[in-house]
């Protein structure tokens, strides 16, 4: 009898086992394109493909304020220049700077909602692309423009009916202390999981990436109020010091041309190097004595990374995206390596 017992309750648990796994959800991953212009080669396309993706989020302007004009402007909007595949659906984002909600009232407010709202529309119809169901807002807002951060977006669903969500990027420091940096009120959000160093200090190891450090943000005691899908970053910077201080950014530096340009560079480090003499690079003037640090992530420490996204208890993400799609995207991770993400995740 016991042996029947022990049979039923085997043949339960096995059942049950195939119910969790027929019903776990795998999630989606794609990416960032954050270039002014839309114009994917081969590879880029190819990657889409091969995530089996459906979408791709498209910076299509940036809002800055504008000293001049006294009030924020509508920068970098987007150029299409070769139509995307017929299956892939374009989430337009928008990046604020917070200075833009600084020194302005509430009609002003209001104002920048209905204008966004319209600048929308004319990008849609101008470049000849159809946007999907979703907007992101992407802003690093602070105490101090919340009230004002908060109230447009409440203004811009209200201009935007044509789009069932928006979303916004969550920093996470902002994850970590809803209480202290409020909530959006938005649908869903984006954990941007980067950015996390100094970027002023040249004695850092990195400044865009550290498991360390996302470890210390994760250890949160209830979930985030939103849904929050992750974004991890695949991109690299070369940030240049003259005396100590942080003055330029090149993005994407050729690290094969670095390492063997050896007349201009002197490697000083695994990823610093000091400029020989005076002269352009990348399009920038830099000077004899300047130093660039490389900032790069390991594919194995973005795997890390999603292992500890994959096992914290108050992060169920539907979505991995990566920031961000360029055209040179294989010299830092190959197709085995973007496997291996997916892999993880799922």
């Amino acid at each position: 009898m016991w042996y029947f017992k022990i049979n039923r309750i085997v043949i339960v648990i096995t059942i049950l086992a195939l119910l969790v796994g027929c019903n776990k959800k795998e999630r989606i991953c794609t990416f960032y394109h954050w270039e002014q212009t839309l114009d994917l080669n081969t590879d880029e396309t190819q990657l889409l493909q091969d995530f089996n993706a459906n979408e791709l989020y498209v910076r299509i302007f940036d809002i800055d304020f504008k000293d001049k004009s006294k009030a924020p402007a509508f920068l970098s909007s987007l150029h299409v220049k070769n139509q995307l595949p017929e299956n892939i659906s374009v989430i337009p984002c928008i990046f604020i700077t917070n200075r833009s909600f600084k020194n302005i009232d509430f009609a002003a407010v209001d104002s920048l909602a209905h204008r966004t709202a319209a600048h929308i529309n004319y990008i849609e119809n101008t470049q000849d692309i159809a946007f999907g169901d979703e907007i992101q807002i992407d802003c690093d807002w602070t105490p101090s423009t919340r009230v004002h951060y908060f109230a447009y977006l409440k203004q811009l669903k209200k201009y935007l009916p044509q789009f069932g969500t928006i979303s916004a990027t969550i920093r996470l420091h902002q994850f970590k202390y809803p209480e202290k940096t409020g909530i959006p009120p938005v649908d869903k959000g984006s954990l941007m999981v980067y950015n996390m160093g100094d970027f002023e200090d040249s004695e850092a190891s990195n400044a865009i990436y550290s498991n360390d450090i996302l470890k210390q943000y994760l250890k949160v005691k209830a979930p985030y109020p939103l849904h929050l899908d992750v974004a991890m970053p695949t991109f690299s910077w070369a940030l240049v010091f003259r005396f100590g201080k942080a003055v330029k950014i090149i993005h994407h530096p050729d690290i094969e041309n670095l390492n063997s340009a050896k007349e201009h560079f002197t490697k000083l480090s695994q990823n610093k190097y000091k400029i020989n003499k005076n002269g352009y690079w990348k399009g920038l003037y830099l000077y004899e004595g300047d130093v660039l640090r490389v900032d790069r992530i390991d594919a194995k420490e973005i795997e890390e990374g999603l292992k500890l996204i994959r096992n914290n208890e108050y992060l169920n993400p539907d979505k991995v995206i990566y920031y961000h799609l360029f055209n040179n995207i294989k010299q830092l991770y190959t197709d085995e390596d973007f496997e291996s993400f997916n892999a993880v995740i799922n």
